[in-house]
């Protein structure tokens, strides 16, 4: 996330691929790849629909379509206070991803 934050000046609205992370990590692409469906599954970030950016294979030089990601709007829990009272339901987020602690990625120390 901190390359995602680094290349998008930490603009909220900001859009970029794969390509641009892993240029910007100085890192192959295929591990950013990996590493951005885990952040699609956790709902940090997500594909803008609608907008795709081209690229040209090395040996052919064929065009074909690459996603371009974005940081996944935040609510706030507080937006759900409300309805979570109506239906007589507790907001503890059971259920939800983070709730299960598989989005909470470890830090390794370097």
């Amino acid at each position: 996330m901190l390359a995602i934050l680094d290349l998008t000046h930490q603009d909220p609205e900001a859009r970029f691929t794969t390509r641009e992370v892993a240029e910007q990590m100085g890192a192959d692409e295929y591990p950013v790849r990996a590493a951005f469906s885990w952040l699609v599954r956790c709902k940090k970030i997500e594909v803008v629909l609608g907008e795709i950016r081209e690229r040209v294979t090395r040996t052919a030089g064929e065009k074909y379509p690459v996603a371009v990601y974005r940081f996944k709007p935040k609510s706030e829990s507080g937006d759900f206070a409300a309805l979570y009272q109506v239906f007589g339901l507790a907001p503890t987020g059971a259920g939800s991803r983070d709730a299960a602690g598989l989005c909470n990625f470890p830090v390794r120390p370097r």
